[in-house]
């Protein structure tokens, strides 16, 4: 019980980690959006922190066609309503995480396997 409740701190910080860095990364795709207007960036507009250089940039990946993967895996058409960008889909994730995280602990989907190891260590999704 003492290593479920220990594991599901981690959890809860590991899943805030990734719910900010989703919306940072959302942030960023709007603001190159709205600010470059289609231009690169070296044409003086909206340059993020995660931007190092011309051949390690985040806003080229969040830009490219990959950052909307549901068109990329060709899932759903362009511009189609379900054609969300990757840091929503990860927030819907991640939130999902977080709320689970809450619920008492007869009703969580994570339990610790004492007999059996399963793909996530010691814990197995019922």
């Amino acid at each position: 019980m003492v290593t479920l409740i220990h594991s599901m701190h981690h959890l809860f910080a590991v899943a805030s980690v990734g719910l900010m860095l989703c919306w940072y990364s959302y942030y960023v795709e709007l603001k190159h959006q709205s600010t470059n207007n289609g231009e690169d960036m070296e044409a003086g507009g909206y340059v993020a922190l995660c931007d190092i250089s011309a051949h390690a940039s985040c806003s080229r990946a969040f830009l490219s066609d990959w950052g909307h993967i549901l068109s990329a895996l060709r899932i759903v058409p362009k511009n189609h309503a379900l054609d969300q960008p990757n840091p929503l889909i990860g927030s819907v994730y991640y939130l999902f995480i977080l709320l689970q995280s809450y619920l008492p602990f007869e009703t969580q989907w994570v339990r610790c396997g004492k007999d059996r190891r399963s793909v996530l260590g010691r814990f197995e999704i019922i």
